[in-house]
């Protein structure tokens, strides 16, 4: 079984992962982190100071927050951010789709759906919050992201299972019990 977990900025879905990782061996496929070394790329870092200029490097390497900066205030900013991106980090999904056969894999990160690999995932699992909730997690970064992701309402629309973090330590709890409710077997 492929898992796709997926939700809003800041809803714990890294805590899911951790979780999930936890119970059962998963080959990982963290979206965030495969992007994250993609911009260790040459060729991706070289394509990031065409579209946006020397301002991104420090010390040869892409400066993510200046980066988060120029993309989460300018929606045509993001969207060649993604346009670059979007391709390489799929293809490196694919890869490890391929290289682990019939293992069973999560494929985690909040734009699971925008990045093509939702036909891949046997299961959708949304890890969804109250927004004051998540506004008490990561504060202000909710809303300079969440405006360029999907609602609330599009992610769980998408989704085969939901759990609601209630961030009160409660969520492996209820992973498993949303697990079990599905007939499905971690």
């Amino acid at each position: 079984m492929i898992l796709g977990v997926t939700g809003r900025v800041g809803s714990g879905k890294s805590t899911a992962q951790s979780i999930l990782m936890s119970i059962k061996e998963w080959w990982l496929a963290d979206l965030d982190m495969i992007g994250h070394e993609l911009l260790k790329n040459q060729f991706i870092k070289d394509q990031l100071v065409h579209l946006f200029g020397n301002i991104l490097l420090k010390k040869e390497s892409i400066d993510r927050k200046e980066l988060g900066q120029l993309v989460f205030n300018n929606r045509e900013n993001l969207r060649k951010l993604n346009h670059l991106m979007h391709p390489k980090i799929k293809q490196k999904v694919l890869d490890l789709i391929s290289a682990n056969g019939n293992q069973d894999g999560l494929i985690c990160g909040a734009l699971l759906e925008e990045i093509g690999l939702t036909p891949y995932c046997d299961k959708i699992l949304v890890i969804d919050a109250i927004d004051n909730d998540i506004i008490g997690q990561i504060g202000n970064k909710f809303y300079s992201i969440s405006k360029y992701q999907k609602t609330k309402q599009q992610y769980i629309k998408a989704a085969d299972m939901v759990v609601n973090n209630k961030f009160n330590g409660n969520l492996k709890s209820d992973i498993i019990t949303c697990f079990e409710k599905n007939g499905l077997k971690l």
